[in-house]
This record gives C-alpha cells, structure tokens and sequence, in this order.
C-alpha cells in the first residue's frame, strides 16, 4: 500500500480529455500506451467524475475541493478558497504551476500559492477584461473597446492556429518542468496543465500518421476548423467527423508520449519513487452525440463529465481497478491525505480516495456537476438527472441500461424526478449557506474583528 513518506505530488490535467478515449478504458485504439503502463502500476479509476463541465467550472473542485457555484463570480478564483497549492506551502513544499490556458490566468487568481507560475501564452484572456470590468459595460465606449480586443484576440488567435502554435505544445511545457525540477528536487508540488487535446487540434504529423491517412497541411486545417467553429451537426459528413476524431486521437497519443517522457526524466533524476502522480482532466469532449461539438454548450452528458483519474505513487498496490464512482472534488484532500497531511482535510469539501485505494472506503453515492450557475446535474451509479433551473425543463437517464444517456425516462420515472430534485434543491441550500458564511469572514476580516 501507499507509504507516509511520499515527499513529492504532480497533478497532471489535460484539457478536454474524455474517459472513453484511453486505451486502459476500453478503447479500441492505441491512444495510451504511457497511461496504460501508469496505471498498471497504480491506480486506474473507471468511473472518475468531473464536477464541472467546462474549465472554469472543473478547475475550482480541482484545486480548492469546492464546488463552482460557490462563488459569487464565475471567473475568478476567490482568495477565501484555500486551494491545494497554500495547504502545502504551510508545510514547507515548494509550489509550481505550467501551463498556457488563459482561463487559467494568474489574471483570474489561479497562480495564488504558486511559487513559480509558469503561463506560456502571447495573449491573456483577462487582458480583455482590464479597464473594462471596473467600469461595466454601461458606456458605448467601453462597449466598443471590448469588441476591438476582442477581435484581436480572435485574430491572434487564428493567426497561431494557421502555424500550429495557439497554445503552447506539451514538449515545451516538460521542458520548463524539468528546468525548474533540477533547482527543487526535493519537496514539491507541480500542477501541469496540457492543452494538446483542446481545440484546434493540430497534432505533430508522425502522430496522425498513427490513424489517419488523411494528407494534412495548415490551409486545409484552418478551414477545417472555421467549419468547426460553425458547429453546425449537418454540415460535418461521416468523413468530416472521422478526421476530426482521428486529429483527436493522435493529439492524446502525443501528450501520452509527452508524459511519458516526463516521467522517464524523474527516473533519472531519481525522484520518481518518492513521487504522488495524479492524471485527470477537467472535462470531456462532445463528438456530436448530442448534437454539438466541443464543450461549450452548457452540457451535462457523460461525454463530457466522466473524465481519466490515474493515481500512482511509492509503494501503492499495482493493477488496480476501481470501478466505483468517485469525483474530482476528491483530489486535493487525497493529496495531502497520501501526503500525510491529515489535519488539512477539514479544510476542503470532498472525501479523500485513500480509504478507497486501500480497500477500506466505498466512492461517491452521487457527484453534483454544473455547467453554469442555472444547470446542473445529479449523478449515480446508476441514474444522471440534468435540471436547467431556468427552462425548468429535466432530464433523467438510466446510465446502466442507457450508457448513452438517449432515452429521456423523466416522465416515466416521476418518482424519481421528484427525488433528485429534492437533491438538488439540498445542494443549493447548502451552496447558499456557504456564500452567507464566507460573506460574513471577508467582513470580518475587512473590519479587522
């Protein structure tokens, strides 16, 4: 089993990767080899959960162990939230984050308790918003600067797209990695966040080679994906839809290698055997199974929410298959649970996984997730309800017989429906009580009491 004496964590995300997409998940491809070996040597999670459906909404259970609609704005990370990052620096670990997503901005608060912050990214989405948000958007003026950085964003973006380079490639994020390891070799804690598999995909042409014969120049790329941005079902033939698929999957045996490599540099560093390795991501991606394409819909289906959890460390059992549901609220207090630091789990709102690594604890009875503040999802083992609160309009599958989440049975299984809405009804209860009680503290602390 697990030892005490792990003195170092890495919490690895990939944007936008999908459960059903791993090789060590069932699928019918190769995509995974690096992970499949990982996870025979820990811990393979079949039914791993996000509680959000996007990056905004899954990085806050991610890093602080609460829930999105815990916030009082959608954007920021609330420096009320101790985030997994501040617990260890109160025990003397060294803290870097790597990444280039611009959701995840120092900007939007995401390099609080970060040592080194790390953001590889020529344009900053909360570059747009400076100047702007303090003023509202009562004025013509600002309402027209805002469109204007907009549109530069937009531009800039595309322009990188058209030379393969809108967010940074994993090899150079390993590469800062590996930098700032040989300065801390000694306890540390490193969140790595790829974007490979995000939108727009543009694999290394050896890696579509893998699945795809598919001839693939940037042009054809670029328009390929002005037709994705359109993310019109009936416009995407059969083929168009396997070329995207085939894009997708060589972009998660890219970072699969990538990781690999990463790892293959602990080893020789000597570090690997004294180190925590957690693999997830925050969300899925649709492939039209609903009728839209990425994960900006404000969906709530299992292509999206269930998403890889792989957890490695010195010592732990290997082999081993956990086919209960657990969520990702649960991975900052499994850090510092594995990490020995027992006394930090009252600070967050999900179970650490160590009970259930060791034999001894059972996963989640149900997993709330939220695409926004008006829709939300409650989750079983066996049952999915999805409630838009301002349609008022519901969702009810039975995810053993309809793993596809296809047929609506709401108005068959009433009793049901009117069960899970009293769930969700506790849940933001309690989401309310929570925003009462850090309003109260922040006056506290601004009136000095």
């Amino acid at each position: 089993m697990v030892r005490y004496d792990v003195k170092n964590a890495i919490l690895i995300t990939i944007d936008a990767l999908r459960a059903d997409h791993l090789s060590c998940l069932g699928y019918h491809r190769k995509t995974t080899p690096q992970l499949d070996e990982i996870a025979k040597h820990g811990i393979l999670f079949k039914n791993g959960i996000s509680n959000g459906a996007s990056t905004p909404t899954s990085f806050r259970p991610i890093l602080t162990s609460t829930y999105h609609s815990m916030y009082n704005d959608d954007r920021y990370l609330s420096k009320y939230r101790l985030t997994i990052q501040e617990a260890l620096k109160r025990h003397d670990y060294s803290t870097a984050a790597f990444h280039s997503n611009p959701y995840l901005s120092g900007y939007f608060g995401y390099n609080r308790g970060f040592d080194t912050f790390v953001e590889i990214s020529d344009f900053k989405k909360g570059d747009l918003f400076k100047g702007i948000e303090t003023k509202g958007f009562e004025s013509l003026f600002y309402k027209f600067l805002f469109e204007l950085k907009l549109m530069k964003f937009k531009l800039n973006k595309l322009y990188k797209f058209s030379k393969g380079e809108v967010y940074a490639k994993a090899s150079a994020l390993n590469e800062k990695v590996i930098a700032w390891l040989k300065e801390h070799p000694e306890k540390f804690f490193i969140w790595l966040h790829y974007m490979d598999v995000h939108t727009p995909y543009t694999p290394p042409k050896e890696y579509l080679k893998l699945f795809s014969s598919s001839s693939y120049n940037v042009i054809k790329n670029l328009k390929f994906y002005l037709k994705i941005k359109q993310n019109i079902m009936e416009k995407f033939s059969e083929k168009d839809l396997e070329l995207l698929i085939d894009l997708y999957d060589a972009e998660i045996r890219y970072v699969d290698t990538e990781i690999g490599l990463l790892l293959d540099e602990l080893r020789k560093m000597g570090i690997l055997h004294e180190t925590l390795i957690i693999i997830t991501s925050d969300h899925g991606e649709e492939f039209f199974e609903h009728g839209a394409f990425g994960h900006t819909h404000q969906h709530l289906y299992d292509e999206l929410l269930r998403v890889p959890l792989i957890i490695y460390a010195p010592e732990i059992d290997e082999n081993s298959v956990i086919e209960e549901q657990v969520e990702l609220l649960s991975i900052a207090p499994t850090i510092v649970d594995i990490l020995g630091l027992k006394r930090e789990l009252d600070n967050f709102i999900g179970t650490s996984l160590l009970p259930i690594i060791k034999g001894k604890g059972r996963g989640s009875k149900s997993v709330i997730s939220e695409a926004s503040r008006s829709k939300i999802s409650y989750r079983t083992p066996e049952w999915k309800f999805i409630l838009n609160k301002e349609t008022k309009e519901y969702e009810l599958y039975n995810i053993h017989t309809d793993p596809n989440e296809r047929e609506n049975i709401a108005e068959r299984e009433k009793d049901k429906v009117k069960e899970f809405k009293k769930k969700i009804i506790d849940h933001e209860a309690m989401m309310k009580r929570e925003r009462i009680k850090r309003k109260i503290r922040r006056l506290r602390v601004t009136k000095g009491m």
